[in-house]
């Protein structure tokens, strides 16, 4: 895999991403004019505005909200593969506002979907960190990437209902189950 750009606002992180990958480093995403041709693009937007222990804001807060600058650069170039990750509370903030917000925006634009709840402890990391990834693509099936265990990891590239998966939750223990949400 080879990294084309990266963003980071954040001047310590910033230098990190500099020191270990061999990639243009910019700060502000609202600064961003375009980004590369790539077949996939990963974003972790702010999760201040989402976070049980941020601002509640919402998905319209000042920082959370910089998702629509996301929007606005896979528009206009559009990737194979756009991931998405951030806080599980963006499921049931505001009664699952955020969620919402990005899914109907993947709708509106033409993407197949899929989410789920993944905890990092799972994949040999010595912490509970758990994360919503969504992955989406406009002509490939999502399902098969982020449901490869149950779906076998066919190779289907039709339009499909879009699928999320409620995993671990809160503190509060697990929480199973698959939401589905037709498409419009």
């Amino acid at each position: 895999m080879e990294t084309e750009l990266l963003c980071e606002y954040w001047e310590p992180a910033a230098d990190t991403l500099r020191r270990r990958f061999d990639a243009p480093v910019v700060g502000d995403i609202r600064e961003l004019r375009s980004l590369p041709t790539a077949d996939i693009v990963a974003a972790g937007f702010p999760c201040t505005d989402l976070s049980q222990v941020g601002r509640t804001a919402g998905i319209s807060g000042d920082e959370s909200g910089l998702i629509r600058e996301v929007f606005r650069l896979v528009a206009d170039t559009p990737p194979t593969w756009f991931v998405l990750e951030n806080v599980p509370n963006m499921l049931t903030l505001q009664g699952g506002s955020p969620i919402r917000h990005v899914t109907e925006w993947l709708d509106e634009n033409g993407w197949n979907w899929a989410y789920r709840t993944v905890d990092s402890r799972h994949f040999g990391v010595r912490q509970r960190r758990r994360r919503v990834f969504l992955v989406a693509s406009k002509t490939q099936d999502p399902r098969t990437v982020l449901f490869a265990d149950e779906t076998g990891g066919s190779s289907a590239q039709k339009r499909h209902t879009a699928y999320g998966l409620l995993g671990p939750s809160g503190n509060r223990g697990h929480r199973g189950g698959e939401r589905e949400s037709s498409r419009r």
